[in-house]
């Protein structure tokens, strides 16, 4: 073997490890799943932290049993992240849907998460709703 010879096969050695280790990162990367279990917890926990402050005074019954959807819809639109879209379903004690008009903000698309939240308001007479808020981060 000459000896000019001796640095080409060393540049072409290095040339397919890098290769390979390239090739082997882009096809872990392809199998392994995404990793939006931390998205969805950090978005079930501001979707229920929404839902208690509104329900921390009592604001969030008054605004049910008054059905002012558009008032509880600006308050959510407050309380949560600017990149999430929402969709709020109210039920009675009977599992009847209350909400007349939908309170959302948006489709949901993508990895949705609910949060149910129990919701007492006391007055005249005692009722219990059911609220389901749904969420989804929007890209």
């Amino acid at each position: 073997m000459r000896w000019g010879k001796r640095g080409q096969i060393r540049v072409m050695e290095a040339f397919l490890s890098a290769l390979l280790i390239f090739s082997a990162l882009a096809i872990s990367a392809a199998l392994s799943p995404p990793a939006t279990g931390g998205t969805n917890k950090a978005l079930t926990a501001q979707g229920m932290q929404a839902l208690v402050q509104l329900d921390s005074d009592g604001g969030l019954g008054e605004m049910i049993g008054a059905r002012n959807w558009t008032a509880l819809s600006s308050a959510l639109q407050l309380l949560l992240p600017v990149g999430a879209a929402y969709n709020l379903t109210v039920y009675d004690d009977n599992m009847q849907q209350v909400t007349s008009s939908p309170v959302s903000n948006g489709d949901l698309v993508g990895n949705v998460v609910a949060v149910d939240y129990l919701c007492a308001v006391q007055g005249l007479q005692f009722r219990v709703y059911l609220l389901r808020l749904q969420l989804a981060v929007v890209r």
